[in-house]
C-alpha cells in the first residue's frame, strides 16, 4: 500500500469525490456528471477511472477526446468537432433509413405477400420510423430514460406544431376526420400511458410489453376499418381504384407514397382521387429522371437502357424485369459497376446552385460507403437496382460489415482459433464469385429479392450503429455542457431526426398533397412512442434480470408532456369547430406554441423558471 504523503492533492480530491458520493447510498454510483466539480487538470483522469464515463458501445471515447486533448481554452474547437460529427451521423441516419432500408422493406412486404393496409401499418412504418425507434433502442439499456422520453415526445411535439402548422399555412385543405380522429385518439392515450409510467418512476416487462399491445390493437383497428370501408364501397368507385392496382406506403413518420404491388387497390371513396393523382404524378416523375439519368449517363460515355414506358410502371407477377434488349456484347465490368454506383449515388448536375453542389460533394463519400456495404432492390429504379460487381461485391462486404460492428467477428466458432469473420469471409468469397460468373450482366436474377433481405439486415446494424453514436455524443455534449438529457432529446435530438420529415412534408404539401403530409403528423409520432418505449424497455426490462427498470424524466419532462397535450387537443377541438378544414390562422398558432415551449425550456434550463412545482419533478444533472 502506498504512503497517504506521496498522494497528489488532486487524488485526495478525486477521492473525496467518490467518498461523499457513496455517504448517502453505499450502493450509489459515482456519476460521470460530477466531473464537472473537478479542477481541470484533474478531469481527463476522472473520466478515464469513473466507470460511468467508459462507454463500451461507442466506437469514439468522446468524453476522452473532450476532457483529454483539448484544454479549457482549446475545448470549443473540440465542442466544434463534435457538433460537426453529430450533423453528418443525423445525415447518415437519414440516408440509411430512407434510401437503403425502407425499399429492402418494400421488397420484402411484396415478397411476403402482405397487404397494402398491413404493410403500412406495420413493415413499412418500421423502416419510416427507425431513426426514433433505433435511437430509443441505443439509449434504454445505457439508462438514458430522460434522453428517451425527451426525443420521442419531443420529436412528437415538433412535428405536431411546426410541421402540421406550416403545412397549415401554405393553404388551407379538408382533414379526412375519420384518420385523423383515429389517430389522434391513440396517440393521446399514448402519451398519457408514457407519462404516467415515467411519472412511477419504474417500468416493468409487462407494462412495456403494454405499448406493443396498443400498438397491435392500432393495427386491429385500421385493418377493420379498411375492412368496412371495402365491403361498403360503391361498385363504380371500386372498379376505379381495381384498375390502378397502386398501394400507398407511408414514408417516414406515416407520410404516403405510391407504389404498385400486385393485388393492391385503393378502398376509401374519399381518397381514391388524391391516389390516383398522386400515382400520376409519381410515375411522371419517375420517367422523368430515369431519361434524364439516361441522358446523364450517354454524356459521360456510360451506355444506359431505355427507360421503362409508362404501362410498364404497375408492377405485378407478369410484369418484365428488363425491358429493351439485352447487349450482345460482353459488357467491361468496371463500366457496370460505374453505372450502378451512379445510379445509387446521383450524377452530379453542373447546371444545378451552388448549395446542390457542395451538398452533393459532402454527401458522397458516405452515400458511397453505403453503397458499397449495403445492398439496394428498388421496385422504382433501373433493373429494379441490379448491378453485378456491385451486388456480387455485398455477399462480402455486408456480412463482414454486420460482425464487425457488432463486435462479434472475433467470436470462436467450434475451435478457439476458428473466428467467425473467417468462416464468414469463406462463404462471401464463394457467394461473390457464383454471382460474377451465374448471372448476366444487365438482367436481374430471379432470386434477386433476396438481396432486400441482405440489405434489410445491414440497413438495420447501421442505423442501430450510427443511432448509438447520436446517443453517445449526446451524453458527451450534456456532460461537458451541464444540459440535461431531457433537453437535448427533446431539441437537437428530436430535430436531427425530424428536419427529414420537416422538408418532405412540407415539399409534398406546395405540390399539393396537403391532407397527405398533415395525417403523417400524427400516424407517424404515434408509431413512434409504442414501438420505441414498448421494444426499447421490453428489451431492457428482460435484460436487467428483474423484470424492471427504474426510470426518469427529469424536471422537464412533464412540461414537454403538458405541451404536447395541449398540441394534440388543440387540433382535436380546433379542428371539430372548423368543421375539419384548416385555417391558416391556426397554422401560426401552432407554430407560435412551440417557440413559447422553447422559451419555457431555455427559462427553465438556466435556471430562471423554477419547476420544483410540477409532479415528480427530479433532476439528475449537477449544477456545481
Amino acid at each position: 500500500m502506498s504512503n497517504l504523503s506521496e498522494l497528489h492533492p488532486l487524488d485526495y480530491f478525486i477521492s473525496g469525490i467518490y467518498t461523499l458520493a457513496s455517504l448517502g447510498d453505499p450502493q450509489q454510483e459515482v456519476k460521470c456528471v460530477q466531473v464537472q466539480l473537478l479542477p481541470e487538470d484533474a478531469k481527463c483522469a476522472f473520466v478515464q477511472e469513473t466507470a460511468d464515463c467508459l462507454t463500451e458501445s461507442s466506437f469514439v471515447p468522446y468524453l476522452y477526446f473532450l476532457f483529454c486533448k483539448f484544454s479549457a481554452t482549446t475545448r470549443f474547437a473540440g465542442v466544434t468537432v463534435c457538433v460537426g460529427w453529430l450533423v453528418l451521423m443525423f445525415f447518415l441516419l437519414g440516408k440509411s433509413a430512407n434510401d437503403f432500408f425502407c425499399p429492402s422493406l418494400t421488397v420484402i412486404a411484396k415478397v411476403l405477400g402482405l397487404s397494402e393496409s398491413l404493410a403500412g401499418v406495420t413493415i413499412l412504418a418500421f423502416g419510416n420510423g427507425s431513426p426514433d425507434i433505433f435511437t430509443s433502442l441505443a439509449g434504454a439499456p445505457h439508462g438514458r430514460s430522460e434522453l428517451i422520453f425527451g426525443e420521442l415526445l419531443g420529436s412528437g411535439l415538433f412535428v405536431t406544431t411546426v410541421i402540421a402548422g406550416s403545412i397549415i399555412t401554405i393553404r388551407p385543405f379538408k382533414v379526412v376526420n375519420r384518420s385523423f380522429m383515429r389517430d389522434l385518439i391513440f396517440y393521446l392515450g399514448a402519451v398519457y400511458w408514457a407519462f404516467y409510467i415515467f411519472y412511477k418512476g419504474v417500468i416493468t416487462t409487462w407494462e412495456a410489453i403494454g405499448f406493443i399491445i396498443l400498438y397491435l390493437v392500432y393495427i386491429a383497428v385500421v385493418l377493420s376499418e379498411k375492412f368496412c370501408i371495402k365491403t361498403q364501397l360503391p361498385i363504380d368507385v371500386e372498379k376505379s381504384a381495381e384498375e390502378g392496382k397502386t398501394g400507398d406506403f407511408p414514408d417516414r413518420n406515416g407520410q404516403t407514397s405510391t407504389l404498385s404491388l400486385p393485388g393492391s387497390s385503393s378502398h376509401d371513396p374519399s381518397e381514391v382521387l388524391d391516389r390516383k393523382r398522386s400515382l400520376t404524378v409519381s410515375i411522371v416523375q419517375e420517367l422523368a429522371i430515369q431519361q434524364e439519368r439516361s441522358k446523364e449517363l450517354q454524356s459521360q460515355g456510360i451506355a444506359a437502357e431505355p427507360p421503362m414506358p409508362q404501362e410498364d410502371c404497375t408492377l405485378d407477377e407478369n410484369t418484365p424485369l428488363l425491358t429493351g434488349k439485352a447487349s450482345t456484347r460482353r459488357p467491361n465490368i468496371w463500366r457496370e459497376l460505374q453505372e450502378g454506383l451512379v445510379q445509387l449515388i446521383g450524377p452530379k448536375k453542373p447546371e444545378c446552385c451552388l448549395a446542390n453542389r457542395v451538398l452533393h460533394w459532402l454527401q458522397l463519400p458516405i452515400v458511397l460507403i453505403l453503397a458499397l456495404i449495403v445492398p439496394v432492390v428498388n421496385y422504382t429504379a433501373l433493373r429494379h437496382g441490379w448491378c453485378r460487381p456491385l451486388n456480387a461485391l455485398h455477399c462480402l462486404t455486408c456480412p463482414l460489415f454486420c460482425i464487425f460492428a457488432t463486435q462479434v467477428a472475433t467470436v470462436a466458432v467450434i475451435w478457439p482459433w476458428l473466428q467467425l469473420w473467417y468462416l464468414v469471409f469463406l462463404f462471401g468469397c464463394v457467394a461473390f464469385a457464383f454471382i460474377l460468373l451465374a448471372t448476366k450482366p444487365y438482367t436481374p436474377p430471379r432470386y434477386h429479392s433476396i438481396f432486400a433481405f441482405l440489405g434489410f439486415v445491414g440497413a438495420v446494424v447501421t442505423i442501430y450503429m450510427v443511432a448509438n453514436e447520436v446517443v453517445n455524443l449526446l451524453r458527451a455534449i450534456g456532460i461537458l455542457s451541464n444540459f440535461s438529457d431531457t433537453l437535448l432529446g427533446m431539441t437537437v435530438l428530436a430535430w436531427g431526426n425530424s428536419i427529414g420529415d420537416f422538408i418532405t412534408n412540407v415539399s409534398i404539401a406546395k405540390q399539393g398533397f396537403e391532407r397527405m403530409g398533415f395525417s403523417a403528423c400524427f400516424g407517424g409520432p404515434l408509431f413512434n412512442i409504442l414501438l420505441g418505449i414498448g421494444i426499447s424497455f421490453t428489451m431492457a426490462t428482460i435484460g436487467s434480470g428483474e423484470n424492471q427498470v427504474y426510470i426518469h424524466y427529469g424536471d422537464f419532462g412533464p412540461v414537454i408532456a403538458i405541451f404536447l397535450a395541449i398540441s394534440l387537443l388543440s387540433s382535436l377541438i380546433a379542428l371539430i369547430l372548423m368543421g375539419f378544414t384548416t385555417r391558416r390562422a391556426y397554422g401560426i398558432y401552432l407554430l407560435l406554441l412551440y417557440f413559447l415551449f422553447l422559451g419555457v425550456a431555455i427559462l427553465a434550463e438556466v435556471g430562471q423558471l423554477p419547476l420544483d412545482w410540477l409532479p415528480g419533478s427530479r433532476s439528475p444533472v449537477l449544477n456545481p
